[in-house]
């Protein structure tokens, strides 16, 4: 049959009539064009096509929505888990039918949902995403749910990353003052940090045991990943002997106690001085010129001391800085910075007497030196200090041939590292080489080779 009515069939239809010849009753044929039956049969069928290609069989994907689009968990603690709540809506007229589904990612799970699962039209199932990190690092990959769709199946995306759990440390991990005079305070800094990848918040500091005290944190302290924060702890013993305490830190960290241990010993004030040099050799020095060493004055007692005084014998040696007067505190150190600065041309040695309150007072320092003339030619040579431990010195050497027969200049060792040759002659080309002394006269291997030409 063609649609457009190129052909016309008729239906009969009867219907009772009484014929006004012989008043009988009999049946008049009805004529109906087919073509209004064809479009009857053609809306019906493709209505029923319609069902069975959208309700019955496969569906678009864009009729099913996720709320949130993907699940990110963003930083999950290992060994903890974290769950988020998944809608699953079906914005289409047509059912939806979920007949499986899978998870293509490490450390995640879903619940909720029973398969096979059949979702009306405008309708929403709530599922829950829950991701339990083992390990560090990021983790990220897909659930997969099949279904009468188009595609076979729509993929849903999931991420997250493990982090250690948020841990208290301190550096030092214990503090121990020493003996600290009775009467007197000494203080430590302390530093906290959470070593973990998630925040923490420290509800509580509290310190035990006579004579200690904390400041500089005040709670409640939240601490980030990888934040610091730094305290004081100090020891004020009011009495001589042995004290122990500790410094107890709360938090919601995976270790929520943490315990730092503390001692001290009160005792009769004590206050001495160490010098890192009894004695200083600057070596030559053109006259006019100078050159500085320095001697570190340590307060090795354990009350602060005071310098009252520096003497000093030998023409053409000094001290530089404000070191008179100077206070060092228990255990501290201080420099002072001796000058040798020739005024006339020879040999010269002396003496630095540092006079304190220190029990051991005086100290003192041996220095020697010599002036060389202005007006003649020398050679002056500078090197780097050696890194070797245990060095007091160094000594210089020259020759007149390359890489041989090299004669040692100075006679001790000399403390600086500068050196000038006053003993050259013009015209003349010299070799020089260094090597480093410690305090048994050993030597060390001879240094790179410097070439000097005298105009």
């Amino acid at each position: 049959m063609q649609s457009h009515g190129q052909w016309v069939l008729f239906l009969q239809n009867r219907s009772s009539a009484v014929s006004p010849e012989t008043g009988s009753i009999h049946h008049k044929p009805r004529q109906v064009p087919c073509r209004y039956f064809f479009y009857a049969f053609w809306v019906v069928l493709t209505l029923a096509l319609s069902v069975a290609a959208n309700g019955q069989g496969v569906v678009a994907p864009s009729t099913l929505s996720f709320s949130p689009s993907s699940a990110n968990f963003g930083s999950v603690t290992t060994g903890t888990s974290q769950t988020l709540s998944v809608t699953i809506k079906n914005t289409g007229r047509v059912a939806i039918r979920i007949s499986g589904e899978s998870i293509h990612a490490t450390g995640f799970s879903l619940s909720g949902l029973t398969v096979p699962q059949t979702i009306s039209g405008g309708t929403s199932v709530v599922l829950s995403v829950k991701f339990a990190p083992t390990t560090t690092g990021l983790f990220s990959g897909y659930i997969s749910f099949t279904g009468n769709f188009t595609t076979g199946s729509i993929q849903y995306l999931v991420s997250g990353t493990g982090v250690k759990p948020a841990t208290i440390s301190a550096t030092p991990s214990s503090v121990s003052f020493g003996t600290v005079a009775t009467g007197t305070t000494n203080s430590q800094t302390v530093q906290l940090k959470n070593t973990g990848g998630t925040g923490l918040t420290i509800s509580s500091a509290a310190v035990s045991g006579t004579g200690f005290k904390i400041s500089g944190i005040t709670v409640p302290l939240t601490l980030a990943a990888s934040q610091t924060k730094s305290f004081t702890v100090s020891f004020g013993p009011t009495a001589s002997g042995s004290v122990t305490g500790s410094v107890t830190i709360r938090s919601n960290a995976s270790n929520p106690t943490y315990t730092m241990a503390l001692s001290g010993t009160g005792g009769s004030a004590t206050r001495a001085i160490s010098l890192s040099t009894s004695s200083l050799n600057f070596g030559n020095e053109v006259v006019g010129g100078s050159i500085p060493l320095g001697v570190a004055v340590k307060n090795t007692g354990n009350s602060s001391l005071t310098i009252s005084q520096v003497g000093i014998t030998g023409a053409g040696f000094g001290i530089s800085g404000g070191f008179i007067g100077a206070t060092i505190a228990a255990g501290q150190t201080a420099e002072m910075t001796v000058v040798f600065a020739p005024k006339v041309t020879g040999s010269v040695t002396g003496k630095v007497t540092i006079t304190s309150n220190a029990t051991n007072s005086p100290n003192s320092v041996s220095v020697t030196g010599t002036g060389i003339s202005s007006t003649s030619h020398s050679v002056t040579l500078n090197w780097t200090a050696s890194s070797s431990t245990g060095v007091v010195g160094y000594y210089v050497y020259r020759s007149t041939t390359s890489g041989a027969s090299y004669s040692r200049l100075n006679s001790s060792p000399s403390s600086a590292i500068k050196y000038t040759d006053g003993t050259v002659s013009a015209g003349a080309t010299y070799y020089y080489v260094v090597t480093a002394v410690n305090s048994s006269g050993t030597e060390s291997a001879k240094s790179g080779q410097v070439t000097a030409i005298v105009p």
